[in-house]
């Protein structure tokens, strides 16, 4: 299952997805050592937005991921959280500095890095 929703304006793109997998590492394998009943539930939640700041070459963006592949597990659960400002040098070409954030719930190390990219699109 794949859902799927988005709105976007000249000023704000929106956008969120929820999945739901079926997986399996164990149990009964088929040609090609590829498991055959699948047994495990995940989930995936993505939120997506952009702010173009009005009358600027600003912008804001933010992204959260939820990705749980195995619902039945506990401490499975893995976070990552985006946060970032752009700066739109042309229409086709913009910097843009941002923080991304990975959580864990089982208590592995979390991470944290600080980017600075640039997007060129044709």
């Amino acid at each position: 299952f794949v859902g799927m929703l988005s709105y976007k304006s000249k000023m704000l793109t929106l956008a969120g997805e929820v999945a739901s997998t079926k997986d399996s590492t164990t149990g009964t394998r088929g040609p090609g050592g590829v498991a055959t009943v699948p047994s495990a539930t995940g989930r995936v939640i993505s939120g997506y937005g952009v702010l173009n700041v009005p009358q600027s070459k600003v912008g804001l963006l933010a992204r959260v991921d939820l990705v749980d592949p195995n619902t039945a597990a506990a401490n499975d659960k893995t976070t990552v959280v985006i946060g970032g400002v752009f700066y739109s040098l042309t229409p086709n070409i913009k910097v843009l500095a941002d923080i991304d954030a990975l959580s864990n719930e089982s208590g592995a190390p979390s991470k944290t890095n600080v980017l600075f990219q640039t997007q060129f699109t044709f």
